[in-house]
């Protein structure tokens, strides 16, 4: 049983990986700057673990995400800062929809 769950969490994980690396993707085309998958895919990796250090984690993802967006796009600060609101508008975007979809599929 525990190793059912834990196949799950790690199952989850690389699906939240996936999905955040496609919509930083999308913020970076949006911000005509240029990201390859597999460069979105090690900025939402890498600010997830970060992320997870207690305390100072989100200063340090929030930091890591500026300093990989900068190093892999050849962004300046606030082509960076841009790219950055882009993809929290598109994960809230993202997230209300499926928000709206698991409520109208409660109604059928």
């Amino acid at each position: 049983m525990d190793l059912v769950i834990i196949a799950a969490w790690i199952l989850l994980i690389v699906i939240k990986a996936l999905i955040s690396a496609g919509i930083l993707f999308a913020a970076c085309k949006l911000a005509n700057h240029e990201i390859t998958f597999s460069g979105a895919l090690i900025v939402a990796a890498a600010t997830s673990v970060a992320a997870v250090i207690p305390y100072v984690g989100w200063i340090l993802a929030l930091v890591l995400f500026f300093v990989l967006i900068i190093k892999l796009t050849g962004a300046d600060f606030w082509s960076a800062l841009w790219i950055a609101v882009l993809n929290l508008f598109l994960a809230l975007l993202l997230t209300a929809a499926g928000a709206m979809l698991i409520v109208w599929l409660q109604t059928l």
